[in-house]
């Protein structure tokens, strides 16, 4: 009898006593006048990590400090739109001061948004007054002007004149316009995209006042971070009715607008071959998703793709009570290969190929995990004496996000197959397509990083390295030179373990080890869980035999220890999918 490809989905159950709380910290520094229990510490800590803000340096006393009430004059406020324009819509920061420092950033605005009509500030304005000190209404329109529309749809349903300090509307054409609050507009714009959410409980903005560093921390986190956007306030009656729109109809209202190719750059919209379809929106409304991560499995339902806000930032959000991590074995997306055969023979669906209840699962998860073992260019040559070497069109890459991965790890033996050009271009294939990545980059302190998503109320971290190779023949990474993340000596992985539990509520450990073709567990995989448990990993996940290895468990902490093949090759063997429930 012919074995079945996919086998029935384990199941592991954790408890959530594995919770601590994570150290709030910015690019590794603490900063002295920002303490953990501030409402603003984790998004002072990842706004300055993104690139997105600074700190204010050291002071008299040798101590860093952010000023968190301290206010924003319109050369931050500038080099933070154009930090969070470009973050929007390439996925990076690169921006780096200037001389003066903030000339870079002017001059990135200059032809994108730096204009009195649009945005009340303009180049000249910001070169000739840098030190103005912006009050709330300035920042407001700057930002609701400056940022691109798709990171400002609406979230919460709030009716004009509703913001007690702010009026935005007429109640007649022949009322008086000087009623109205100046840049009232763009104030209710974020409002209503979830980013503001006022002062006080009443929900006034105080549109004169000066800004604090700590709210542009949150605000700006909230503008790249969908999934961090708040609802409104609890307005007085007298303000009217309103009402908070739901995950699902919130996002849904994109379909319009998103394009169905996931490689699509993000906000580049317009050259998308083709959009979504308006009508495949009436199926995620109809799930009324509570949670941002819900909404994304329902749109992936529907569409087969993850909406591209939540692609930017491998960040997700839950308020459930737990959270579904799914794992796959190894991926061979690679054309020269023979598994690409029943890709093609299906009409170039990679989802005709997966049983539905199946891909269902791959969808569904909070966070699906799987190994790309393969390069994507067209670039490079296969390693001279390597036996097998496996390369994609970069546009494989999507193939990915068709399946409802949220995140590969590239620590293994044959992401380098054809060089470093081809593997370089394997990371840029991943980042376009909006795929988090572990496990690989272009130098070791990338390769060591952990990624985390959140979902059920718990912070995530991955990471992943390798010691898969009798003979090496693929590169660790370096100081000053791309590879992946190798585990031949353990420490550096072990160390990575250790900053990813320090900051995370929980952290899966993403290993490429084993003997090939071997259902037995050897000495070093036992030996090695043990120690990754000892540093932090409270789920282990291996691949690289190809075939399926035992689940045991190890120090308390179930390790997986090969998923076997996924999508690799022709033959016909036995395989699974781990589902952890947190």
């Amino acid at each position: 009898m012919k074995r079945s490809c996919i086998l029935p989905v384990f199941v592991v159950a954790l408890a959530a006593v594995f919770l601590l709380a994570p150290a709030v910290r910015a690019s590794g520094t603490a900063f002295s006048d920002v303490k953990e229990t501030d409402w603003f510490a984790v998004s002072v800590a990842e706004a300055v990590n993104l690139g997105l803000i600074d700190g204010k340096g050291i002071d008299k006393n040798g101590e860093n400090r952010f000023d968190p009430d301290g206010n924003i004059t319109l050369a931050e406020a500038v080099k933070l739109a154009a930090c969070i324009h470009q973050l929007c819509t390439t996925g990076t920061v690169t921006l780096t001061n200037g001389d003066p420092w903030y000339e870079s950033y002017a001059d990135y605005g200059r032809d994108l948004f730096l204009s009195e009509s649009e945005t009340g500030f303009s180049y000249e304005s910001v070169m000739g007054m840098p030190d103005h000190v912006i009050n709330r209404a300035e920042f407001a329109r700057l930002f609701a002007r400056s940022v691109p529309s798709i990171f400002l749809t609406e979230v919460n349903l709030i009716p004009d004149n509703a913001i007690p300090d702010v009026r935005n509307a007429l109640p007649s054409p022949s009322g008086d316009p000087a009623r109205l609050t100046q840049y009232g507009p763009e104030i209710y714009r974020l409002y209503r995209a979830g980013i503001v959410k006022g002062s006080d409980k009443a929900g006034s903005y105080f549109p004169d006042s000066p800004i604090r560093r700590s709210e542009v921390a949150a605000i700006a986190v909230r503008i790249v971070r969908p999934a961090k956007r708040v609802g409104p306030p609890e307005f007085p009656e007298s303000a009217g009715s309103w009402g908070a729109v739901d995950w699902g109809l919130e996002l849904a209202s994109l379909a319009a607008s998103l394009p169905s190719d996931p490689a699509c750059p993000i906000g580049d919209f317009s050259a998308c071959a083709a959009l979504l379809d308006p009508a495949k929106a009436e199926a995620v409304v109809r799930e009324a998703p509570e949670t941002a991560v819900s909404f994304r499995a329902a749109f992936r339902r529907a569409f087969g793709v993850t909406p591209l806000a939540f692609q930017m930032q491998p960040y997700a959000s839950g308020a459930d009570d737990k959270a579904a991590l799914v794992f796959t074995g190894d991926i061979c997306f690679a054309d020269n290969w023979y598994s690409m055969a029943a890709y093609r023979d299906k009409g170039y669906d990679i989802t005709k190929n997966i049983p539905e209840p199946l891909l269902g699962i791959l969808r569904n998860a909070d966070v699906c995990v799987m190994n790309c073992e393969f390069s994507m260019s067209l670039r490079g040559a296969p390693l001279e004496g390597k036996t097998y070497t496996f390369r994609g069109d970069p546009a494989n890459a999507a193939l990915f996000g068709a399946l409802g991965c949220d995140l590969v790890s590239l620590a293994n033996n044959h992401v380098y197959d054809y060089g470093k050009d081809a593997f370089l271009d394997t990371l840029d294939a991943l980042d376009s397509a909006g795929i988090a990545r572990i496990g690989a980059g272009k130098n070791l302190s990338e390769a060591r990083e952990y990624r985390a998503f959140v979902a059920g109320g718990m912070k995530i971290g991955f990471v992943a390295a390798s010691n898969a190779e009798v003979n090496r023949m693929t590169p660790g990474a370096t100081e000053y030179s791309p590879g992946i993340l190798l585990m031949y000596d353990p420490a550096e992985f072990c160390a990575a373990l250790d900053r990813a539990r320090a900051e995370c509520d929980f952290v899966c450990a993403v290993v490429h080890w084993g003997t090939e073709n071997s259902s037995e567990i050897n000495w070093n995989q036992r030996e090695y869980a043990a120690l990754f448990a000892a540093h932090g990993a409270g789920l282990i996940v291996g691949h690289h035999p190809h075939v399926l290895q035992p689940v045991e468990e190890t120090a308390g902490i179930p390790v997986a220890y090969s998923l076997g093949n996924f999508w690799f090759n022709l033959e016909t063997l036995d395989t699974g999918v781990l589902q952890v429930d947190l």
